[in-house]
């Protein structure tokens, strides 16, 4: 089983629009093609969008129960009440704890963190954490990108005399939880605007209604009152991370943040950055997303999370630097382990498909009965229309990042499983373009333990007697839900162009565009009949080329498509991002390749 032959889709744009646009903007007509295929159709739009403001914000007081949620944080800091501040183990839940524990503390708040581990506790509050929290005396638990679904936790923790504050952004699938405030945009009587805030975007939320609420009061009278825009580098770095849509809010928040990224104070931040390797460099979504947070990422999924925190929180420099290589080698064992169960997967898949193939069945895009089997340590369920795989031996801190890369490879939605000792399998899954996990997972609820998360991406927790049962049953539900188009990889391109086009000047005027990321992706141009001057293999996966044509030549490179250099004829369509490469003091335009076509 194997990915279909990509197919190229190209955005449409209003010409007389495109025209107005370059005039009253003095940008490129190209340019100005691509804000208009962003969504941007007037001029004051396309100007908001260009210079994303701070006070274009909508008030946080928006957010149903935000006045409730500041008046009870005024009480437990006029009367030195114990806060906990609680946050999930992944980027977005680890920078926003940083925020609000440091927020807290700056403003005199006591407070202490906590941060469940991904294996032993799980996600979100746990009946364990009580015994701890009542070990602090603590008040007052504020959570961070978690909470919505703790029900009987919560009602637990408040029987004992404390009070739950939830910020959280996740789907409301059963009701809100019995909190004394429910901070979540996904609320249906909440007034806030956006409803694709991250979890660290509400709790930022938090700190600006916290802010101007104790400024009203007169709070700060006698003390130094701190500066939020101190706290942006964490909200775009935990906002990049957890992928939601770079729009609205959102894109004003990681826009800012990206410029407090750019001159970093923080000490811990500084030896992560000069750990990957991009120090003293222009920081960027996509320098965060490669280079910062899978290291950030590294230490909840293959240790404990809570030493993130600290990292981010540390004013210490010493205790900075020895966080940041611990760090780092975490990051480098998570991506041996991660290459390993992928790699395992991709041998179970294609066996699965060997065993048909002897059995003579049909693999040529006809609808093919499901494989399944045991087979040394792998526990498996595939078809053609999806992929769940488990084993015991898989890590169930990298299994996210395994079903991305299955994605990736074979185009179906895909579910990995790793189980542990007492045979309850932590689950999580992938998805592909136009298909709803969260609607397929909930209508296989009668064979998990636990589910959620979003459309893209969900997890789940099953018990190995029924991982079966589960997938035949998300077998039928991707089978509903989708069709012989769903399974063809489409790449959205926003122009041909030619390669005369592309040059440094155009580069740099397409970077007012950034932040790319979710929703506002990287400029993709494709250029046609392309001569290939010279190619070569590159780092072993990569796949180096010259390409020319009337009369400009371009260096591109293809990344981990090394296996495609014997299939090369003398001329090549590109789907590409155009970049500005430097070496040695020369600044050129190189091609970065999505996909080429021959």
């Amino acid at each position: 089983m194997s990915a279909q032959k990509t197919t190229w889709h190209f955005l449409d744009s209003k010409e007389s629009l495109v025209q107005e646009f370059s005039k009253e903007l003095k940008l490129s007509p190209l340019t100005c093609r691509l804000l208009i295929q962003r969504g941007i159709q007037s001029l004051d739009e396309a100007r908001d969008y260009l210079n994303p403001s701070l006070r274009s914000l909508p008030s946080p007081f928006l957010l149903q129960d935000m006045e409730k949620a500041v008046q009870r944080i005024e009480r437990a800091l006029l009367t030195q009440e114990m806060i906990c501040v609680y946050g999930d183990y992944d980027v977005d839940g680890t920078t926003g704890a940083s925020l609000l524990f440091q927020f807290f503390k700056n403003i005199g708040a006591t407070v202490y963190y906590y941060i469940p581990h991904r294996i032993r506790e799980g996600y979100g509050l746990n009946p364990g954490i009580l015994e701890k929290l009542k070990a602090q005396d603590t008040k007052l638990v504020i959570t961070c990108d978690c909470g919505t679904a703790n029900h009987e936790e919560i009602r637990l923790i408040q029987s004992e005399g404390m009070d739950v504050i939830i910020t959280d952004h996740h789907q409301i699938q059963s009701g809100h939880p019995p909190a004394y405030a429910f901070l979540n945009h996904q609320r249906l009587d909440c007034k806030y605007p956006q409803k694709t805030l991250s979890g660290v975007g509400v709790a930022f939320h938090l700190v600006m209604a916290t802010r101007l609420h104790l400024r009203e009061t007169g709070y700060f009278k006698d003390r130094q009152e701190p500066d939020i825009k101190d706290y942006l580098d964490l909200v775009a770095l935990g906002t990049i991370t957890d992928m939601v849509p770079i729009q609205g809010v959102n894109r004003i928040l990681i826009a800012n943040g990206l410029k407090v990224l750019n001159h970093c104070k923080r000490v811990g931040l500084r030896a992560l950055m000069e750990k990957a390797g991009i120090l003293n460099t222009e920081i960027t979504s996509q320098s965060v997303g490669f280079g910062i947070g899978p290291r950030i990422n590294a230490g909840g999924r293959i240790d404990h999370a809570q030493i993130i925190v600290e990292l981010l929180t540390t004013e210490d420099e010493s205790r900075a630097c020895e966080l940041a290589e611990f760090l780092e080698k975490k990051n480098k064992e998570r991506r041996n382990i991660q290459e390993r169960i992928f790699r395992e997967a991709c041998q179970f898949i294609a066996l699965s498909f060997t065993v048909r193939d002897e059995v003579s069945m049909s693999l040529r895009g006809e609808q093919s009965s499901p494989w399944q089997s045991n087979l040394d340590s792998v526990l498996g369920f595939i078809t053609d229309k999806c992929i769940v795989v488990g084993s015991h031996l898989w890590h169930p801190g990298v299994i996210g990042i395994v079903a991305s890369k299955l994605v990736e490879k074979y185009y179906r939605p895909a579910v990995v499983v790793a189980f542990l000792e007492d045979g309850m399998g932590k689950g999580s899954c992938r998805s592909i373009a136009g298909f709803d996990l969260t609607q397929a997972l909930l209508s296989c609820r009668e064979h998990l333990e636990q589910c959620g998360g979003h459309a893209a991406a969900a997890g789940l927790s099953v018990r190995k007697e029924k991982f079966l049962d589960f997938a035949h049953c998300f077998h039928t539900a991707v089978e509903q839900r989708t069709n012989k188009q769903s399974f063809i990889p489409r790449l959205t391109l926003d122009a041909e162009a030619d390669l005369e086009c592309m040059t440094e000047e155009f580069v740099r005027e397409i970077k007012y565009l950034e932040p790319f990321g979710v929703s506002n992706p990287e400029p993709v141009f494709a250029s046609r009949n392309l001569k290939i001057s010279t190619s070569k293999i590159v780092g072993e996966k990569h796949l180096k080329l010259f390409v020319k044509s009337k009369t400009k030549v371009r260096e591109a490179i293809a990344f981990n498509k090394a296996d495609v250099a014997q299939t090369l004829s003398e001329s090549v369509d590109l789907a590409y991002v155009p970049e500005l490469h430097e070496w040695r003091g020369i600044t050129s335009v190189q091609l970065r390749v999505k996909d080429l076509q021959t």
